[in-house]
């Protein structure tokens, strides 16, 4: 699982696995999150394609080679938006805005160590997904 845990902090993205046989599926995964006593979120379900994935580990990879500084994930199904800014050389900006229900937006701060592990833990889990449910 991709998690980074800390005290006021608590962010999970678990892509568990695919909800259909096509090229760019649906992954059923686990979101969530909670900043300090400013809210919480947490989501299981179809929640963003393999490509999107692929484009958020792409995106992050390219902030910490300095090649990018700000991106804004809006993924097809409209659960949720993620935007990463580079605030500092080591500090990121998270800021995930929620549309189901009540509209929330929360952010918190990442250094570079965790932002990594956090890709890295993704990537891994990319090579992990469960195959989708047989169908007759």
């Amino acid at each position: 699982m991709a998690i980074v845990e800390r005290a006021g902090l608590f962010f999970e993205l678990f892509p568990r696995k695919y909800e259909e046989k096509e090229d760019d599926p649906f992954i059923f995964s686990t979101l969530a999150l909670s900043v300090e006593s400013r809210g919480s979120f947490h989501f299981y379900g179809a929640l963003l394609m393999k490509s999107e994935y692929e484009y958020l580990i792409s995106q992050i990879a390219l902030m910490l080679d300095g090649e990018l500084n700000k991106f804004i994930l809006n993924p097809v199904e409209p659960i949720f938006r993620m935007t990463i800014e580079r605030e500092e050389v080591i500090l990121y900006r998270f800021m995930l805005r929620f549309q189901t229900g009540k509209p929330r937006e929360l952010i918190f701060y990442m250094n570079d160590c965790e932002i990594n592990r956090f890709k890295e833990e993704l990537k891994v889990e990319m090579t992990q997904i469960l195959p989708p449910p047989f169908l007759p």
